[in-house]
């Protein structure tokens, strides 16, 4: 009976913490499942595989190629011999020949290896575009997932703000048949009621719309009623900057060196060697009128000592690029740096507004706790206990709504510096 007992908790416990994450959002996880359906994600793989096709394709340089040639020509003469105590008859006018040709890179002045460090420096380029245009899915879910979460609160506090209402209400209702205070103040607390429930239409409608853009990004079903976690964040404020964007701009510079190293090794000099198997008539006897086969081996070396500064021009270009780039990046971290100072007044303001917000609910409490006093004696009116009631409801919020900016903009400083 006991082990019964113990394996029923054990199985609703874990039916209870398997519907509390499955109505669960965290923000991270938001993260990785908005990139992971992003359709820019499946790109991923696509320059990987295109990218391993082309490496292999480099790979193929250094092993030997076969052509099949074949030609067949009709000649105005040919060679021939004519000797006063001999009778040679010239070659035929008409030559046919058919050949296999071999050839087989020895050393390319390294320009097989170059090529493939450029090919790695490429694709490091597009995953680093691709990581730049992921990277601002981040700032679209936090300012989903924050606004969900005000609006949340503010649905708490709304609530909360008719139970406070309908608990007067019923004391109201016993100081008018009392004969302390006029029925007009049990209208005008239905009437605020009425004018909250408005408001709690509207916020709802909000949260649907939020929970609607949230899903598409996440793919995920969510529904009003799921819960989001407010970040608990221990933020530390220093100089570096951690964007993809920094990594596309290392990665383009270090593309523009290869490359300037690939333009030098193509005037190194290059080493062949080669074959021909062939059958024709003539064969490599010129005077031979008959059909025969032949074959040639041999090596060649080739070295363009001169190019007219070619090769300079283009490095100076890509020089000039490489200073672009550098310039692009220098400007890109100023603009951070830029934002970053901007998120950091907005965290130290939100936290003096949370310490000043703490001390006015304290004073909107006692005053509120008068007031409902006063109206129960029939001291004050409905309205006037609504002014009071209004004013502390909208401190707490004042005080929740600051402490999800203050964790925003913590989040926001984090993911503005890459961090």
């Amino acid at each position: 009976m006991k082990r019964l007992i113990i394996f029923i908790f054990v199985i609703c416990f874990a039916q209870t913490l398997f519907s509390q994450s499955a109505d669960t959002l965290l923000l991270y996880d938001c993260y990785n499942k908005a990139i992971k359906n992003y359709p820019l994600y499946e790109q991923k793989d696509l320059h990987k595989s295109a990218s391993e096709l082309r490496m292999k394709n480099y790979t193929t340089n250094y092993l030997p190629t076969l052509d099949f040639n074949a030609q067949a020509t009709y000649q105005s003469d040919v060679p021939g011999i004519e000797l006063p105590m001999a009778n040679i008859s010239k070659v035929s006018k008409d030559q046919y020949r058919a050949s296999i040709d071999l050839k087989q890179v020895i050393y390319d002045g390294g320009l097989t290896s170059s090529q493939k460090k450029i090919e790695k420096a490429n694709f490091d380029v597009h995953a680093n575009q691709l990581d730049v245009e992921l990277y601002k899915l981040k700032e679209r879910v936090n300012n989903i997932y924050f606004y969900i979460l005000l609006l949340q609160e503010n649905e708490k506090l709304l609530n909360t703000k008719i139970n406070e209402i309908k608990d007067r209400q019923k004391n109201v209702e016993s100081s008018v048949k009392n004969g302390v205070l006029l029925e007009s103040n049990v209208d005008i607390l239905e009437a605020a009621l009425l004018k909250i429930n408005q408001q709690l239409i509207d916020v709802r409608a909000g949260e649907k719309a939020a929970f609607l853009m949230l899903h598409e990004y996440i793919k995920q079903p969510i529904d009003e009623k799921s819960i989001l976690v407010l970040p608990t964040i221990d933020i530390d404020f220093n100089d570096s900057i951690n964007r993809p964007e920094n990594k596309l701009f290392d990665n383009q510079i270090n593309k523009l060196d290869l490359t300037s190293q690939l333009i030098s090794k193509k005037r190194n000099p290059k080493l062949f060697g080669f074959g021909q198997f062939g059958y024709g008539r003539p064969g490599l006897n010129m005077l031979s009128d008959d059909f025969d086969t032949y074959y040639i081996f041999g090596a060649k070396i080739s070295w363009n000592i001169w190019d007219w500064k070619n090769n300079s021009r283009q490095k100076d270009e890509l020089s000039i690029q490489k200073n672009i780039v550098n310039t692009q990046k220098q400007t890109f971290e100023k603009n951070i740096r830029i934002v970053l100072d901007k998120e950091k007044c907005e965290i130290e303001k939100f936290e003096k507004l949370i310490e000043s917000d703490e001390k006015i609910i304290k004073l909107r409490k006692k005053i509120l706790k008068r007031s409902a006093s006063k109206l129960e004696n029939g001291v004050i009116t409905s309205t006037d206990y609504l002014v009071d009631l209004n004013a502390e409801t909208q401190s707490k919020i004042n005080l929740k709504t600051h402490k999800i900016r203050l964790v925003q903009s913590k989040i926001n400083y984090l993911t503005i510096s890459g961090n």
